[in-house]
């Protein structure tokens, strides 16, 4: 509970991060709470990256956070891939890279907060083109 306001501030910081770079500040937005909860774990990702000295040599930290903040990630009912259902979808060939996450898998009560930090993880490994 010691680090809620730097969660807080993470959540804030992110939330900034998911307007798309094409749009104005001046035009309506819609929220999508699942991309704003996915960049902040995107971006805890990052930190605990950081923190950890075993990463260090195998994934640059700070590429990583660049990633999070620079991918559109949005998100969809239902995320489906060659016929079957997945978390998430990523595009690391469109410009912006892109991240599609289902609300359903999100949503799920088997989607635990350590399962969205391991997707988070995944994805935007993907979006590196570095495999896991």
């Amino acid at each position: 509970m010691k680090y809620w306001k730097l969660w807080a501030c993470i959540v804030a910081f992110s939330s900034f991060f998911a307007l798309g770079a094409e749009q104005s500040p001046r035009e309506g937005h819609g929220g999508d709470a699942v991309a704003i909860e996915f960049r902040a774990a995107a971006v805890k990702v990052a930190a605990l990256l950081k923190e950890a000295p075993f990463a260090q040599g195998s994934i640059n930290p700070d590429d990583f956070e660049d990633y999070a903040h620079s991918a559109k990630i949005t998100s969809q009912a239902r995320t489906v891939l060659d016929g079957t259902e997945v978390d998430a979808i990523n595009y690391p060939d469109a410009r912006p890279r892109k991240i599609v996450v289902s609300r359903s898998r999100w949503f799920s009560p088997d989607n635990t907060a350590n399962r969205k930090l391991v997707l988070a993880f995944h994805e935007i490994l993907s979006l590196m083109r570095i495999e896991d």
